[in-house]
């Protein structure tokens, strides 16, 4: 009876503790906005639902997306309006912002450089780029994190 009741509550403890990490895991999100080399942020066109491009020259709602831990080192960023940002073939093409639910194209890995630089790495393992280092479209088709590939991560 006594080796039950110990059971009952190590099992509770557990419960307990897990509820507190999920809990941990979703208010632990980030809200971020990425400026390119050039100094611009990507964007998700229209909020979400479309295109993503590194043109913006200030971060409103489309720039800020927020950065959902997917678990295994991976993370999938989230638009204004719902949408998650997708490496089109999970990499080697477009980036877009028009996916409703996460799936293997829409997992990316954060490499983290010096201060708050990065580079995001897509489930093919290409790298993102703002073409031109910004000011035209965002791709995920490099081999290697150079500075078109390097963002700056910034908290919102």
């Amino acid at each position: 009876m006594k080796f039950h009741k110990r059971i009952e509550k190590v099992f509770f403890v557990i419960s307990a503790c897990s509820f507190m990490l999920a809990f941990y895991h979703i208010a632990s999100a980030e809200s971020l906005a990425f400026r390119t080399a050039k100094g611009q942020y990507i964007v998700a066109e229209g909020g979400g639902g479309g295109a993503v491009n590194a043109d913006r020259v200030e971060v409103g709602p489309w720039e800020i997306f927020e950065v959902i831990d997917v678990g295994d080192g991976k993370v999938a960023l989230k638009t204004d309006n719902g949408r998650y940002l997708v490496a089109e073939g999970g990499g080697g093409g477009a980036i877009n912002a028009d996916r409703v639910e996460i799936g293997p194209w829409e997992k990316f890995t954060i490499i983290p450089l010096r201060g708050n630089k990065i580079c995001l790495k897509t489930s093919t393992g290409h790298f993102v780029v703002a073409e031109g280092g910004g000011g035209g479209a965002v791709n995920g088709n490099r081999d290697r994190c150079g500075e078109w590939e390097t963002f700056e991560k910034i908290k919102q």
